[in-house]
Order: C-alpha cells, then sequence, then structure tokens
C-alpha cells in the first residue's frame, strides 16, 4: 500500500468526488466487460462511483503505473492549503472517452488515466505541517501527483508506522 498526494481543482472536486456519478452514465463509454469489473468494484447497493484522474504526460503516466488497489490518496484543493480528502484505490483503467466525459472542464487536456475510489473522507490536514513532516518544503505547492517515496516515505513511516494507521488516524 502506498499514498499518493494529488492536487486538485475545485471544479473538478466537485464533479467526480463529492459528486456521485452514476454507473448508467458511464456504460457509454466503457466496454461491457470493463464496466462489469467496474461494478463490481463498488457494493451492490452502490449507484454509482466516485474517480480521479491523471492526464496523458509521461510522470502521470509512471505514477498512474504505480498506483494500485488500496493505496490511499490525499487531495489537496488549490489555494486550500491543506488536504481536503481522503480515499482509496478500489479499481483503474485507462478510458479516455469517459475522461473526456467527466472533465469537460479541462478542454484539451486528455485525463485518460483515471483510477477509481472509494472511502472518501473530508479531512483537514494543514499541508504545510504535513509536507514538512514528510522532508518537502512547507511553503512548496504541490503541481503534480506524487507518491511517497524514499526520504518522504521514511519520514511517514516513522510518523505513523505504516499506511493502515494513518488511514485510521484519518477515520477517527
Amino acid at each position: 500500500m502506498s499514498v499518493f498526494l494529488v492536487p486538485a481543482s475545485q471544479e473538478n472536486i466537485d464533479a467526480t468526488i463529492k459528486r456521485v456519478v452514476p454507473f448508467d452514465a458511464a456504460k457509454t463509454y466503457l466496454s461491457e466487460e470493463f464496466f462489469e469489473v467496474l461494478r463490481n468494484a463498488y457494493s451492490a447497493d452502490a449507484t454509482g462511483f466516485h474517480c480521479w484522474a491523471f492526464a496523458r504526460e509521461a510522470r502521470a503516466i509512471s505514477f498512474f503505473s504505480k498506483i494500485e488497489i488500496g493505496d490511499i490518496v490525499l487531495m489537496s484543493i488549490r489555494g486550500t492549503g491543506g488536504f481536503s480528502y481522503a480515499c482509496k484505490v478500489c479499481f483503474k483503467g485507462v478510458l479516455p472517452e469517459l475522461g473526456r466525459h467527466l472533465w469537460p472542464v479541462v478542454p484539451g487536456e486528455p485525463w485518460d488515466y483515471i483510477y477509481f475510489v472509494s472511502d472518501i473522507l473530508p479531512v483537514e490536514i494543514d499541508k504545510g505541517e504535513f509536507m514538512a513532516d514528510l522532508g518537502y518544503s512547507p511553503n512548496g505547492d504541490l503541481y503534480y501527483a506524487r507518491p511517497l517515496q524514499n526520504a518522504a516515505k521514511r519520514l511517514f513511516t516513522a510518523k505513523y508506522l505504516s499506511e493502515d494507521n494513518f488511514w485510521k488516524s484519518l477515520q477517527r
């Protein structure tokens, strides 16, 4: 299990994190087989899903290849000075048509590398303090998604012991 730090716009958070995307709205953009696997990634009573994406660029594609089911994603809405949402990855896929449908607010930016999330928690984590605890600049902005690696991962583990302990601390 890993932790990813992800920048976000309020508009995109509203579109697919705060709002449930109905399964039926996505069915048109997915193969029958993919839709069935996606549907099974959520509980039987779920009416839709939440998701986020990486743009089609080399760094993002590299991160997407590392993200796995069960990973924790912390989302920082630009301009807030904090991390506002935490969630867990439950599925992923390269889905250009669905990306264009879900995020038309970013014209010309292909959001093809979509990961589906569950267990969304509103959180209030001071970004400067959290980043400093991980060895990053407390004043630095989060311009792109990044997994915790190397020194940041060691500092995270020293403070929280494990990703599971961190997740449990967010649920309180």
